[in-house]
C-alpha cells in the first residue's frame, strides 16, 4: 500500500505599492482613511503612511498633523486645508569690501 500526501501552500502578500489617500479613497480606487485630522495620506500595505494634507484647521509639520507649529517652523495657510508649518526662512549676509587706491605722482 503506498499513500501519497500533498501539501498545498497559499501564501498571500499584500501589494507594496505606493498609493495616495485622499479622504476615502486612493488613486487606485481602494477604501482609505488616514486617521484623525489627515486628510491626504501616502497608503501602503492598506495602512496610512506620511500625512501629506492635513484638515480642521490643523498644520502639517514632518508628516503629521499638530494643533500649532513649533519654534523655529512658522505658521502658514489659512481656512480647513493646506496650512503648513514652513521652516524659517533662510537669511544670508553680505560683506561688501571697498578698496581706495591713490596714486601720488611726484616730479
Amino acid at each position: 500500500t503506498t499513500t501519497t500526501t500533498t501539501t498545498t501552500t497559499t501564501t498571500t502578500t499584500r501589494d507594496p505599492t505606493i498609493s495616495l489617500c485622499m479622504g476615502t479613497v486612493t488613486n487606485t480606487s481602494l477604501g482609505c482613511w488616514c486617521g484623525g485630522d489627515c486628510h491626504t495620506c501616502l497608503w501602503q500595505f492598506g495602512q496610512p503612511q506620511t500625512c501629506t494634507r492635513c484638515k480642521n484647521f490643523m498644520f502639517l509639520s514632518g508628516g503629521t498633523c499638530v494643533n500649532t507649529c513649533t519654534a523655529p517652523f512658522i505658521a502658514s495657510g489659512s481656512g480647513r486645508f493646506d496650512r503648513i508649518c514652513s521652516p524659517p526662512p533662510t537669511t544670508t549676509s553680505r560683506t561688501t569690501t571697498s578698496t581706495t587706491t591713490r596714486t601720488t605722482t611726484t616730479t
